[in-house]
């Protein structure tokens, strides 16, 4: 966690995408993590509540981490002055990734009631 101490210093497009998949891994729903929101709605027996809620206190422990995640790339100062440098195709990946997680936020619903419906016959 020391090493992203600064990042948002060092390389702002790096801790900008950075933030943006740590929200999508947090569910939140602008990015294409909210998706699995919709799975876990809809269940009315006892052990559906209770994975529900399961899910939900697992969700909280997450963002709490991935938000104190964030506050080291943001807040805390630079371990080590200097710009990050990457190179050109890493770079180039990295924001393609950050663009198809924002892009396909809208979509997440869509995606997992598709996949839902695709594997209904197996459960």
């Amino acid at each position: 966690m020391d090493a992203y101490r600064g990042l948002g210093q060092r390389s702002p497009v790096l801790a900008l995408s950075m933030l943006v998949f740590l929200l999508s891994l947090g569910g939140i729903p602008f990015v294409a993590g909210s998706g699995r929101s919709c799975s876990s709605s809809g269940g009315d027996r006892p052990a559906h509540v209770r994975l529900a809620l399961l899910g939900a206190v697992l969700t909280i422990v997450a963002l709490y981490y991935y938000l104190v995640l964030a506050s080291r790339m943001y807040i805390d100062a630079p371990e080590k002055p200097g710009a990050v440098v990457l190179a050109a195709p890493l770079f180039i990946a990295i924001l393609v990734c950050a663009v198809g997680v924002v892009r396909d936020g809208p979509l997440s619903r869509a995606w997992v009631k598709a996949a839902l419906a695709a594997t209904a016959g197996l459960f």
